[in-house]
């Protein structure tokens, strides 16, 4: 049981690794108007950055109760 979980974490934290852009965070002049039309992608991505470290714990921790 436990090791299927552990190979879903790894699965989706694989996916969610492979799909993120890291081009894609946004830089230049904090004055341009594109970053403001897009300032809540920023937020977006904290906020999948923070669900990636969780998944990076959780897969560690499952790792150790594994083995």
């Amino acid at each position: 049981m436990i090791e299927n979980i552990w190979l879903l974490i790894a699965l989706v934290l694989n996916f969610f690794v492979l799909s993120t852009d890291p081009k894609a965070s946004s830089g230049g002049s904090p004055n341009n108007n594109l970053n403001m039309l897009f300032s809540s992608v920023s937020d977006g991505q904290k906020s999948l950055r923070n669900v990636m470290w969780f998944l990076v714990a959780c897969f560690y921790l499952l790792s150790l109760v594994i083995n």
